[in-house]
């Protein structure tokens, strides 16, 4: 398996961002690199829970929705179980609000569509964040 990118950026927060997609790895890293104090990605929710236990201390989770090995759904059940104040934000590519309410239902705190818009990707984080 490979290793996740691991990048430092200009700020004060630390952001656990989970997705299976290289292109979309490097996407969120240029659009976040500005307002994190570290980036670490996670491949898939397995390596998603390893990387939010060992790594901890993380002020923001970015859990992509449909991944290999496990799914976002079980990964943030996982990462809440250890961490019930964990603030996990949903990605997928479905837009349907019943899909938005049952990510909600399965306690992320957002949820936020793909292809990700970054004024709303901004506005979401800083939501999460003291500025």
């Amino acid at each position: 398996m490979e290793e996740p990118i691991k990048e430092r950026a200009i700020g004060n927060r630390r952001i656990l961002v989970a997705e299976d997609d290289k292109i979309n790895q490097r996407l969120f890293f240029y659009l976040l690199k500005d307002v994190a104090d570290e980036l670490i990605f996670a491949d898939n929710g397995a390596e998603a829970i390893k990387r939010y236990t060992e790594d901890g201390d993380f002020g923001l989770v970015l859990m992509d929705i449909k991944m290999p090995v496990m799914d976002g759904y079980e990964a943030t059940r996982k990462i809440l179980r250890y961490d019930p104040a964990a603030k996990v934000v949903a990605l997928s590519a479905y837009a349907f609000e019943h899909e938005k309410n049952k990510a909600l239902d399965e306690g992320f705190v957002d949820y936020i569509t793909k292809p990700v818009q970054r004024e709303k990707l901004l506005e979401t984080v800083e939501k999460y964040f003291e500025v």
